[in-house]
């Protein structure tokens, strides 16, 4: 958000969680599933925010602060990421682990995440 490149080791599983940070209770919800998985040493977690015209640095900084989120977030600004994913949907996560997509879902619970975390 500040400029600054996120960077995952592809060796991790990186968790990504596709938000919109205004209007959207189910991506709070589910920002505050995956602080499970924020200090695990073999996860990489990257929030990407995907309304740039609403979603901005300060409402994302705020709804990193009512997540209780310590990990990095960026705003997909041109959408890039929306294609190259092919998320469809708010509120999708997709693992991504040795630059293979090994799972791709909207909202999907904490036990389902924890299986493929394992």
């Amino acid at each position: 958000m500040d400029g600054n490149v996120v960077k995952v080791d592809p060796n991790k599983k990186t968790i990504l969680h596709f938000i919109v940070t205004t209007g959207c209770t189910s991506c709070a919800a589910s920002e505050a599933k995956l602080t499970k998985f924020a200090n695990n040493p073999n996860v990489n977690l990257v929030s990407i925010a995907i309304d740039p015209q609403n979603d901005t640095k300060e409402t994302t900084k705020e709804f990193m602060k009512i997540a209780k989120a310590n990990w990095p977030y960026t705003i997909d600004k041109d959408q890039l990421l929306i294609r190259k994913f092919n998320v469809t949907s708010i509120d999708t996560v997709v693992i991504v682990y040795q630059n293979k997509i090994i799972f791709s879902g909207v909202n999907p619970s904490p036990a389902e995440l924890e299986k493929l975390l394992i």
